[in-house]
């Protein structure tokens, strides 16, 4: 497991981080004077609220007044998987055109259904990414890794997080072990998901210095159907020559 609070590769059962020393058992659920996380707003999926009146919450991140409790989960509804899978559809279809804000509100509405599904919150964590929030975003992600610690697609995820604050060493270490849980379980993310694994990891160490494996690492990508559009920006960005890969 890593630590939620610097990312350090933690031995498990340890609740302590031997790095930066934080109490990683600790849940963030209580409430602190006009802070509460203990809900979960139905808008666009925050936990951070303000106490604005007695028994009158807002949310930080929209201002939306209208949430749930944390752990209320509608587990018996016959209907919840067809409704997943139309609010992941929808989602898609914003995501396609880039509307990550409208995607974002349609996600936001499985946390009704189930707000511990693994795909809901691999989501959830990517469009906060895409949108700037990174804290919300790893926040989604670390609870994702708790809930399904051998999904490497949700460790790759977390290693972009990294990426876009050109923290390579952080990121390298969760896309690494995004692949060591795919070379034990091939199957263990989609045929899509693994080249952009394969492709961010090269990314990675090219920008930590290693050019030669960064080519060796895209042409792993490629075989794996990564698209030719991103080696291209992947080799931009390294000053790689494409026609090497």
């Amino acid at each position: 497991m890593f630590c939620k609070y610097c990312g350090t590769l933690i031995e498990d059962g340890k609740t302590v981080c031997p790095k930066c020393g934080k109490d990683i058992s600790v849940e963030e659920n209580e409430t602190d004077g006009n802070n509460v996380r203990s809900l979960i707003c139905t808008s666009c999926g925050g936990t951070d609220f303000k106490k604005i009146g007695r028994n009158e919450y807002i949310c930080r991140y929209c201002g939306s007044r209208s949430f749930i409790e944390q752990n209320k989960k509608i587990s018996d509804d016959p209907d919840a998987e067809t409704k997943m899978i139309a609010i992941f559809d929808e989602a898609a279809e914003y995501e396609r055109k880039d509307m990550y804000n409208n995607e974002l509100q349609v996600l936001s509405k499985g946390l009704q259904i189930d707000p511990d599904d693994c795909d809901l919150l691999a989501k959830l964590g990517r469009v906060y990414w895409r949108l700037g929030y990174l804290d919300r975003a790893r926040k989604y992600l670390d609870k994702a890794v708790l809930l399904y610690p051998n999904d490497p697609a949700i460790y790759n995820n977390i290693g972009l997080l990294y990426v876009s604050k050109n923290m390579f060493i952080e990121a390298k270490q969760y896309i690494e072990k995004s692949i060591r849980l795919l070379e034990s379980d091939p199957l263990s993310a989609t045929p899509n998901d693994t080249a952009v694994i394969y492709g961010n990891y090269a990314l990675c160490i090219g920008k930590l210095g290693d050019k030669q494996g960064a080519i060796q690492y895209l042409k792993i990508a490629k075989e794996k159907g990564y698209v030719s559009s991103s080696i291209a920006n992947i080799c931009k960005r390294l000053k790689i020559d494409p026609r090497n890969i």
